[in-house]
């Protein structure tokens, strides 16, 4: 689903990370604790898990164009309409000045102000809004999004384009898995259960620059912290709550660390001393 605004808000420094979710980490105020490249320091949500224009559109190439329509003939044809419509709105959106900087930023944010009410509540400990199959399809689009708006995914490579043969920018990858896997991520967490992982044990969650994660590569899995005490497990078992151990919450952070990018965020210093 794409919805790119026709106004644009110039917002140079882009989150992707939604801020609104980090503030579940926060401690005196807005502050939270972050490990990067081995070094622990703390600072504001405003200030982590952003990057000065992360979504501008750079023009896609011919061959760039080319590969994406030739993916989207592969796909089942009742996926056509959204698939197009997204390539369209990245050729169109890249060949203009402001909506090049901040159009995929405004799409984001739209998709963030639909989804703060179910957050909210998830927050809360109050899953029941997802019974609800609109509110679950808006929460799982978001999901979506949040899973491949990442630095992770952006310097993801296609290792079968070698650029000696074709004209492809570093951007494609993102590209890709901006028209491809979001949408396709959001529809299986639209049809998959949900089971609140509850966290009474002394060691936080943490989150981080990817905080959407597979756990299972041979079958989809993911897993979603939305606080230091609540997370979200989405697979085909049936609904449920579930208190977790300390060994499970160390499973589950050690996780998150190894298919973050670079950052790691928690609420306590000392469990980022730890990982």
């Amino acid at each position: 689903m794409s919805r790119i605004s026709v106004m644009y808000n110039d917002v140079k420094k882009q989150h992707y990370v939604w801020e609104f979710y980090l503030k579940a980490w926060c401690f005196e105020g807005c502050k939270v604790w972050c490990r990067r490249n081995g070094k622990i320091f703390n600072t504001s949500t405003e200030n982590v898990a952003q990057e000065r224009r992360f979504y501008e559109i750079t023009p896609l190439t011919k061959d760039e164009i080319g590969f994406i329509e030739a993916g989207i003939q592969k796909c089942p044809v009742e996926n056509h309409y959204i698939l197009n419509l997204k390539l369209s709105n990245l050729i169109k959106f890249s060949s203009n000045e402001n909506s090049c900087k901040n159009a995929l930023e405004n799409e984001f944010a739209d998709m963030e102000q639909r989804t703060v009410s179910i957050l909210q509540s998830i927050k809360n400990g109050v899953i029941d809004v997802l019974n609800n199959q609109y509110d679950k399809n808006i929460f799982s689009i978001f999901l979506g999004m949040q899973y491949t708006r990442t630095p992770k995914c952006r310097n993801g490579k296609i290792n079968y384009l070698p650029k000696d043969q074709f004209q492809i920018s570093d951007n494609f990858p993102f590209y890709c898995k901006y028209v491809f896997l979001s949408d396709g991520i959001g529809s299986w967490i639209s049809e998959s259960k949900i089971t609140l992982l509850k966290n009474e044990t002394e060691i936080p969650f943490i989150t981080g620059d990817q905080p959407v994660i597979n756990l299972n590569f041979n079958e989809m899995q993911l897993y979603y912290p939305v606080s230091p005490k609540l997370a979200l497990l989405f697979d085909k078992q049936e609904f449920e709550n579930k208190m977790v151990s300390m060994k499970e919450v160390s499973f589950f952070n050690m996780k998150i660390k190894e298919m973050s990018e670079k950052l790691l965020i928690a609420n306590q210093k000392d469990v980022l001393e730890c990982i």
